[in-house]
């Protein structure tokens, strides 16, 4: 039982992670929006390259959010197949509910950040067409 709370909590500290992280991307995304409304070359190409480090480390971390969700899944004795975060939540449950409460709390808030990067992301791409017509 301890095994599977440590592992639940590095499970939970890795999502957190990556919290921090979608949210550095939503950040970088609006300033990048800004540099496209400013037209400013220097701060489009530093909100790339800002965009451009902070993925590298989101596909890091979600590799480490991965390997943490299977060694939970083991733990849990998760069917195969079932390792996903949403049927680890549930069966968190047994092993603390609080915790299990936490893992659902980060993964609807890293859900909802993932919508709204989607969302400007796809703005910021219609800003650059938009601009491009009237090159």
């Amino acid at each position: 039982m301890e095994n599977t709370l440590e592992s639940l909590n590095g499970l939970l500290a890795r999502l957190q992670k990556l919290l921090t992280l979608h949210r550095q991307l939503l950040e970088s995304l609006r300033a990048e929006r800004e540099a496209l409304l400013a037209m400013d070359v220097r701060r489009i190409q530093d909100a790339a390259l800002d965009k451009q480090g902070i993925l590298h480390q989101i596909t890091q971390a979600e590799q480490d959010r991965i390997a943490a969700t299977r060694e939970a899944a083991a733990l849990l004795r998760a069917p195969a197949g079932q390792d996903t975060l949403s049927n680890l939540v549930l069966l968190a449950q047994s092993s603390s509910l609080k915790l299990s409460d936490q893992l659902r709390s980060v993964q609807q808030a890293l859900q909802l950040l993932i919508s709204r990067i989607q969302e400007q992301n796809l703005s910021n791409q219609r800003l650059v067409e938009a601009s491009l017509e009237h090159l």
